[in-house]
């Protein structure tokens, strides 16, 4: 089959077969039309609905069902934010704005019709928009609702290209990008540049740019010369003098792609367990350098840094840390001639890169964060430096549990940039529901290890990971037991004795704690263990194991004690509504595809929510169901929230993807707001 990527997916989707494909491109080059999916449509091989669910695929959109788009209500004021002209060249349609007034959801027919949405941005300022997808005639029938036939008709003349005065000036360049990760580094250095060069991934959205006669020259790499020469003879009959240039990068070296960050990641984690593990004193110096370098990569993905600035500050957390580690100190204290390693608060930092140089760019991040330690710099300046000093600060001062940066930080808060804080704030408090509910594919069930002795840590830590267990530390019996309240832990392994408290002790505090009395707790004791063993069962231990361990059978107690407490019934999650949001309870529930009901109880009113395997299934709210039951429980600003997990047998009575009807609902429940405060005005 010659390439096409909408080609490719419709046969992976059943819509055609490799022939149908190669029949399209054909024409293609033969000048009948320039498109993949408009000539499959005519060709008969594409129908409108099956090309629109091929390009939501390809675009990663949501396709809104037209029975859905009949049945919403545009307001006028929101109507009015983009110019008719606009709308009826383009095909797009104002749908609705979020509460907080920054993002505009808006309807289109063609994902590639990129000059349409400069346009619509341009328009709209600094509104922040979302695409959602519709077959052309379910467009077209919403702008005829919207504006009306007379207006709406327009759109069955409307000429193929935008009037000169609506297009950017000619002589644009193309690079044509294809993988995600490298489109995302090259269009953050397009808004960089300024340049007049659009980053586009797809053949089409280049295709489209061309019929507008905007571009003079397209630019991709060698490796994604399929993609582009099976489009070479249909750029070329739009634009003659098209210029093609292949390039072996795009000055981006072979490295760069998901791989790469993969890679990265993993010698990072490798790097914190190596320091950590040559820990042989202190327990909390290596429980803060790991619990360091979590937050840090959560903060990174909370603030939505790109892959490798968040490489670089979860590697700034790690050497920053490594002062705090015997290893570290000792590295300063045996250096040769007293001063190698340097003066100042980042010196082993930076002899350490100096050493081994990484393959990015450091200094201007350590410059920043060395000002920020000192007690100067200016706040934000740099925000990986701000998120590695924000992140020392709260795992200095904070313990298992915590979850109010304002607290931790205390009267420094105002030292530190409001964007992390805030980051880190969302981060705390969810971070317990959170490994329950959005981990993907499949659960990493979490073990708590409060074990002193360095080598038995070690091997259990990398003997639990292996097993695909999550692995939590605690230093002692007090961290162990806010733990056990703050985090969804499965299984205990733990020395027999914790300062001054004792094995049976520790097992009992721990049953006694409400919803862990069936937590499996396994004690570490010497060669002679007498009647203390006895009375440590007796108090509920599941086992109590010798040393020295035998990883292999202790594992394979674990698992068994784990995987009999998770038969024995679903977890069951609590919390308020004030805390977790419903809908951002919902987005975690359905990014990870998990099966639960949401019971949610607010002011005396009630309902429940099903969720199958990250779709949302159903709603009732007393004697109201479905989307109208979703909005009014959506629009709880407080109340409690009960999630169960496990199958339900509820039937469905909500139609579409979670996203959409989440949007829905948010824009039903403005409405109902925005109609109960009009209602109390004229009272």
């Amino acid at each position: 089959m010659s390439y096409s990527p909408l080609g490719s997916i419709c046969v992976s989707m059943g819509f055609m077969d490799e022939e149908d494909v190669d029949r399209v491109l054909h024409r293609m080059s033969l000048g009948e039309r320039a498109r993949f999916g408009q000539l499959a449509l005519e060709m008969g091989l594409l129908s409108e609905k099956n090309l629109a669910l091929a390009l939501a695929q390809q675009y990663s959109l949501n396709l809104v069902p037209e029975d859905r788009l009949q049945a919403l209500e545009v307001p006028e004021e929101l109507l009015a934010r983009i110019p008719e002209n606009l709308m009826l060249r383009h095909m797009v349609a104002p749908l609705f704005l979020n509460s907080q007034q920054d993002v505009l959801s808006v309807l289109v027919a063609d994902p590639t019709d990129l000059p349409g949405y400069w346009a619509l941005q341009e328009s709209l300022g600094s509104t922040n928009i979302r695409l959602f997808l519709g077959t052309r005639s379910a467009v077209h029938n919403f702008l005829e609702k919207l504006l009306g036939p007379q207006r709406a008709a327009w759109l069955d003349h409307r000429p193929s290209r935008s009037p000169p005065g609506e297009r950017p000036q000619a002589d644009w360049t193309v690079l044509l990008e294809p993988d995600s990760e490298r489109l995302e580094l090259m269009r953050r250095i397009e808004e960089l540049e300024g340049a007049r060069t659009r980053v586009v991934q797809d053949p089409e959205q280049v295709t489209h740019l061309l019929e507008q006669d905007i571009v003079t020259r397209v630019v991709y790499r060698q490796a994604v010369a399929a993609i582009a020469e099976s489009y070479q003879d249909v750029w070329r009959r739009i634009q003659p003098e098209l210029e093609l240039l292949v390039c072996r990068s795009l000055g981006l070296d072979d490295r760069v792609g998901p791989q790469s960050w993969e890679l990265a990641r993993f010698l990072l984690n490798l790097l914190t367990f190596a320091f950590t593990a040559s820990e042989s004193r202190d327990l909390d110096a290596r429980i803060r350098l790991r619990r360091a370098v979590e937050l840090s990569r959560a903060l990174t993905l909370r603030l939505g840094l790109s892959p490798d600035k968040a490489e670089k500050v979860v590697l700034a957390t790690i050497l920053v840390g490594l002062d705090g580690l015997a290893l570290g100190r000792a590295i300063k204290r045996d250096s040769m001639d007293g001063d190698s390693v340097g003066t100042g608060r980042l010196a082993l930092a930076r002899s350490m890169l100096a050493a081994w140089p990484p393959p990015f760019e450091m200094n201007k991040m350590l410059d920043a964060l060395e000002k920020r330690l000192g007690g100067g710099g200016r706040i934000g300046a740099n925000l990986g430096a701000e998120v590695v000093y924000t992140v020392r600060a709260i795992v200095r001062r904070g313990r298992p549990g915590d979850t109010h940066p304002g607290f931790l930080l205390g009267t420094d808060l105002g030292h530190h940039d409001p964007r992390v804080v805030h980051a880190a704030a969302d981060i705390l408090k969810w971070e317990v529901l959170c490994p329950e509910m959005i981990t993907p594919g499949r659960d990493e069930p979490q073990i708590l290890l409060a074990v002193q002795q360095p080598d038995d840590l070690n091997l259990l830590e990398v003997e639990l990971k292996a097993a695909g267990f999550r692995v939590l530390m605690a230093s002692d019996a007090t961290d162990v037991m806010r733990l056990i309240k703050a985090a969804q832990i499965v299984g205990v392994v733990a020395d027999f004795r914790i300062g001054r408290l004792s094995g049976s002790d520790l097992v009992r505090a721990i049953h006694q704690h409400t919803g862990s009395a069936e937590i499996p707790v396994f004690l570490l004791m010497g060669q002679r263990s007498g009647p203390e063993a006895a009375h440590a069962l007796d108090a509920g231990a599941e086992d109590v194991v010798q040393r020295p361990l035998n990883a292999g059978l202790l594992l394979a107690k674990i698992r068994r004690a784990t995987d009999r407490v998770s038969r024995q019934g679903s977890r069951v999650l609590r919390g308020r509504l004030e805390d977790l949001p419903l809908p951002d309870l919902i987005q975690m529930l359905t990014l990870g595809a998990r099966t639960a009901s949401i019971g949610v109880a607010s002011q005396g009113r009630s309902g429940e929510i099903y969720i199958q395997e990250g779709r949302l299934l159903s709603a009732a709210a007393g004697e109201v169901e479905g989307q109208q039951a979703l909005a009014m429980m959506v629009s709880c600003r407080d109340g409690s929230f009960t999630v169960r997990f496990g199958n339900t047998s509820k039937e469905q009575n909500l139609q579409g993807s979670a996203e959409w009807l989440l949007l829905e609902a948010m824009r039903q429940a403005d409405e109902a707001s925005s109609a109960d405060g009009q209602t109390g005005s004229d009272e």
